[in-house]
């Protein structure tokens, strides 16, 4: 990609898609210790409402669910079983 700052800065990965590859951005902010994941995009059909097993408990192990936003500062009310 023409853009320098984020090419010296490795911002950028090859993300399969299908049929190809594609490059894509890291996210924009990251926590220290993890690697950003950068999956595959999922073919036309192929999306679900579920997760990940792994990924959620990735995210327990990181803390993830127990962030919250107070609702004075923003956040939106969450009940326990959605955080744990």
């Amino acid at each position: 990609m023409a853009e320098p700052m984020l090419n010296a800065r490795e911002r950028w990965r090859d993300v399969p898609i299908p049929g190809a590859m594609v490059p894509a951005l890291l996210p924009p902010v990251g926590l220290a210790g993890v690697t950003a994941r950068m999956d595959a995009v999922p073919a036309l059909g192929e999306h679900t409402d579920t997760y990940p097993e792994a990924l959620i408990g990735q995210m327990r192990q990181l803390g993830i669910f127990g962030l919250a936003v107070p609702e004075e500062y923003g956040g939106t009310p969450v009940s326990p079983p959605t955080t744990s």
